[in-house]
């Protein structure tokens, strides 16, 4: 796929180095293919958009809000369930990829842009990369505490938890001058 068609995005055969299609409205954006490579999810400034594989034929498509020009970054779980869209610069939106229903909208804790988001292979963590940090949100948790107060979203439950021989707090330390270049070493 390459951006920058007159009115949308081109998707080219890389065999025959021909365009075989252009997607209307997929303006230059970020993109990503579901695991299990039967549909094209893109984002524009102003419209995210599910596409087939194939015949190309537009699925789904929702209006941005907020977002100015920049594309948003989106992600989908390996069992393509769930679909994650910074829908906004700043919020993250899950999605049920079967019926496009809003099953939450999630901000993280600072105010900075939104650039990645990433699923783990369960489907039960979601990564929201900002500008200062890598915000992991726990889905399962998050299930949990909306089954409490009635509010959790009709899908089949996150797989349990594995189990884990490190059950308390990760610390991380920071060497000062590991991985820097040596004083030695020339350009």
């Amino acid at each position: 796929m390459q951006a920058g068609g007159s009115r949308g995005s081109l998707v080219w055969d890389i065999r025959s180095a021909k365009v075989t299609r252009e997607l209307p409205g997929a303006k230059s954006g970020l993109c990503a293919f579901s695991p299990d490579n039967k549909c094209l999810l893109t984002s524009s400034g102003t419209r995210c958009s599910s596409w087939e594989v194939g015949s190309w034929k537009c699925l789904h498509s929702f209006e941005r809000e907020g977002a100015g020009d920049l594309p948003s970054p989106v992600a989908i779980t390996m069992d393509c369930r769930l679909v994650a869209v910074a829908y906004s610069r700043r919020a993250v939106r899950l999605l049920d990829s079967t019926t496009w229903k809003e099953l939450a909208t999630l901000e993280p804790p600072d105010s900075a842009e939104l650039f990645d988001l990433r699923f783990n292979s369960e489907g039960t963590l979601l990564a929201a990369v900002s500008t200062y940090a890598i915000h992991l949100l726990d889905l399962r948790s998050i299930r949990q505490q909306l089954a409490a107060m009635r509010l959790d979203w009709d899908l089949p439950p996150l797989p349990p938890s594995a189990t884990n021989q490190f059950q308390g707090p990760i610390t991380v330390r920071v060497l000062a001058g590991a991985n820097q270049p040596s004083a030695e070493a020339g350009p």
